[in-house]
């Protein structure tokens, strides 16, 4: 057994003794003894008591159940300013089990008022919705819409409410609550919820693929947030306008802002959208081919969402790293990455990322040959389809069900399969994946005997291949026709 240390053994001897100090006092005694060293220690700590929340709530309770009169109403009022105070620092820190056990105790406490159960419901829902527990945070959600008494409350509620819609593929309602978040906002005059409004309803427009009511939308909440001061939201929109820039195909622009965002959430202390971020630049490294980077930037963010207990997108990372690990024919590491990636979806009951990750699995599967398993996920995920609208997700699945047609050797459904991913891609404005789509066609033209046909389709997936600039694509695209 290793040496604790004389300095560690000191604590735990002094712990030991303080305790049993305290159990030998008659009930009285006792409540004196932790009321004054309550008071001792919040001298010694002033205003900063935060970390020592915990501390100070354990002698509050134990000193208001013993002490009669004003004595005892005031530490019960300390107990829960302290038990507060320790759910938000462990929040904070990313402790979810510890802040939703305070959160907890002040749902419980005999003197928390409406608001302060507000709050214990709004905060703990967020707790247990970065956590993926959606169908629990939902539920105090609930709870808490019950004790929401002004509008600024009622929009933060509708924000939070369709943040969980939108993760489970409910994108018509968390559309409708996100409007209503904005609404609500401005007419509580409050412009600091305004802003947030503005960037939740940005990233859903984007994931919807119209992109300029999503810029229009990312830039006033980036001007709302930068005449408060607000750095610390200004380091969150600007790191999913950086992933938007991406999306347009303005890969320079795209740097810059991931950069910035992420300088900007080192210097605010926001670790949790900083993992997001890192895994949205791996995305962009992987566009710009540089595989080696985007490796590197996804093993950071997963390695911190790990830590943070993110399992979304911790979810969607791994994913990303897959995809990477294909690019490198490392076939193997993608399928254990994607089949993990698959089991937290499925656990946190997240359609869209269930649906993205068989999808991928399914493509895989089919270019090794093995088709049962292909058809088993790609079959799997088109049944998906009809729960959810979700045009990103859907237009890459329809592309996989076009290859799985083609190899079956149904010309018929495989086209129609490469239209409709096509169609998709150009509704979500992804000049990438139309131009997959069109050398995809075009191969089941040629095998078809439609030369001409075929022959348009692939001078249309050379212009676009031409115009983004990217060698892979045009591998692709050579590689669809010589195997028609």
């Amino acid at each position: 057994m290793r040496d604790p240390g004389a300095e560690t053994a000191y604590l735990f001897r002094h712990a030991m003794l303080r305790d049993a100090a305290y159990s030998l006092q008659l009930p009285g005694d006792r409540g004196v003894l932790h009321a004054l060293a309550l008071l001792l220690i919040e001298d010694v700590l002033g205003d900063d008591t935060s970390a020592s929340a915990g501390e100070l709530y354990a002698h509050a309770k134990t000193a208001a159940e013993v002490l009669p009169g004003n004595d005892g109403q005031r530490m019960s009022e300390k107990e829960l300013h302290y038990a507060r105070q320790a759910a938000d620092h462990a929040r904070d820190n990313y402790n979810p089990r510890e802040a939703l056990a305070f959160y907890d105790l002040v749902l419980e406490h005999p003197l928390a008022d409406p608001g302060q159960k507000f709050d214990a419901l709004f905060h703990g829902g967020s707790v247990l919705r970065f956590g993926g527990n959606f169908a629990d945070a939902l539920e105090r959600y609930t709870r808490a819409g019950k004790l929401a008494g002004d509008d600024l409350r009622r929009s933060q509620l509708a924000g939070e409410q369709a943040e969980v819609q939108r993760e489970i593929g409910d994108a018509t309602s968390a559309q409708a609550g996100y409007e209503q978040c904005l609404e609500l906002a401005r007419k509580a005059r409050d412009r600091a919820q305004e802003g947030l409004a503005l960037g939740k309803l940005a990233t859903l427009l984007h994931g919807a693929g119209r992109l300029d009511e999503a810029e229009a939308r990312y830039g006033q909440a980036l001007a709302i947030h930068r005449e408060l001061g607000n750095r610390f939201q200004e380091g969150i929109v600007l790191g999913n306008f950086a992933a938007l820039r991406q999306w347009q195909g303005r890969l320079d622009d795209a740097e810059q802002a991931f950069q910035a965002a992420l300088k900007l959430q080192e210097e605010t202390g926001n670790a949790r959208f900083h993992a997001v971020t890192l895994g949205n630049y791996a995305t962009l490294q992987s566009a710009l081919e540089n595989s080696a980077r985007a490796r590197e930037l996804y093993e950071e963010s997963i390695r911190q969402n790990r830590r943070l207990g993110s399992r979304r997108p911790l979810a969607t990372f791994l994913s990303g790293l897959g995809a990477v690990d294909v690019h490198e024919d490392r076939y193997d590491d993608a399928l254990e990455r994607w089949r993990e990636a698959l089991a937290i979806h499925r656990e946190i009951g997240s359609r869209p990322g269930v649906m993205s990750t068989l999808s991928n699995m399914a493509a895989v599967l089919l270019d090794q040959g093995e088709l049962e398993r292909a058809q088993a996920c790609a079959f799997e995920a088109r049944d998906i389809l009809e729960t959810v609208d979700l045009p990103r997700q859907e237009a890459p699945l329809r592309s996989v069900l076009g290859k799985l047609a083609r190899r079956l050797g149904d010309l018929e459904l495989a086209e129609q399969e490469f239209r409709r991913s096509l169609e998709l891609f150009g509704r979500v404005n992804n000049p990438s994946g139309e131009a997959t789509q069109h050398a995809n066609i075009g191969n089941v033209l040629e095998a078809s005997g439609r030369h001409k046909e075929a022959e348009a389709e692939f001078a249309r997936a050379d212009e676009l291949a031409s115009r983004i600039g990217s060698e892979s694509l045009k591998r692709d695209i050579e590689n669809a026709r010589r195997g028609a």
